[in-house]
């Protein structure tokens, strides 16, 4: 290990050298904390830039905005805590769904609990968009070269779905589509169930209404699936008035005279 490179310039038990000595011999010498913290935060950091796009990793809990709400704070309380014990929801493979209208901020807080496991635990995280992954997976039907996303899905330490529930909304007549979408869902499910791989779920719809929508026989056994190792299913509500503060001077720019 290159100790100086991950080294803190301002550490007072190895002055940014990253290395202590430990004894009297000439290679006595030991890593110090603060450059292997330097090594596991520029390891995250690297995982994070290939897992997630530039928007997603500013999805943080310091940027999440609960707007006084109490439900909304009890989400982030959750999601605080779903890091905190990170190590417990992978050695059981925790299921936690976040449900409520558009742009509430429900991947915003899925985002942010998968960087701060990445942060803290190193964790390999993945971002998979229900409806656009399953178009994703039809076209290779036609090129079978292309990767799968739902295998690599199935593989990854902690898995954010996200949008559960819309890749169904155009397909009620065609039930031949609907199969092949719930055995792919069914699939990706089960694997992670079974081998205890913690996963978070997005939806626009409410716990009920999701019942509903996978009221089929297929859809009843991927509820199966997310109820069996579902720890809990919070709504986040809409912020009133919340500003989008990157918008606004996007905006003051572009009428911005000379």
């Amino acid at each position: 290990m290159d100790t100086a490179r991950y080294a803190s310039p301002n550490c007072k038990t190895c002055h940014g050298r990253g290395y202590v000595r430990n004894g009297e011999g000439i290679n006595d010498y030991a890593v110090c904390s603060c450059a292997i913290l330097g090594q596991r935060r520029e390891a995250a950091e690297l995982t994070l830039e290939r897992a997630l796009p530039p928007r997603a990793r500013e999805m943080t809990f310091r940027s999440f905005e609960t707007g006084g709400l109490a439900q909304n704070e009890r989400a982030l309380l959750a999601a605080r805590n779903f890091v905190r014990n990170y190590r417990t929801a992978r050695d059981q493979g925790w299921v936690l769904g976040l449900w409520g209208a558009p742009r509430t901020g429900k991947t915003h807080l899925a985002l942010a609990i998968a960087q701060a496991c990445t942060k803290r635990y190193l964790a390999r995280p993945m971002l998979l968009n229900v409806p656009k992954a399953l178009r994703a997976e039809r076209e290779r039907f036609n090129d079978p070269s292309k990767p799968s996303l739902f295998e690599q899905a199935a593989g990854v330490d902690l898995l954010i779905l996200d949008d559960l529930g819309a890749q169904y909304e155009r397909q009620a007549t065609d039930t031949t589509r609907v199969s092949w979408v719930s055995e792919q869902l069914y699939s990706l499910l089960d694997e992670r169930v079974l081998n205890n791989r913690p996963l978070i779920y997005t939806t626009n719809l409410s716990p009920s209404d999701l019942e509903r929508r996978l009221s089929n026989e297929q859809g009843q056994r991927i509820l199966g699936r997310l109820k069996e190792a579902e720890v809990a299913a919070l709504e986040v509500l809409a912020v009133p008035g919340l500003r989008n503060d990157t918008k606004q001077a996007a905006g003051d720019l572009l009428f911005a005279e000379d």
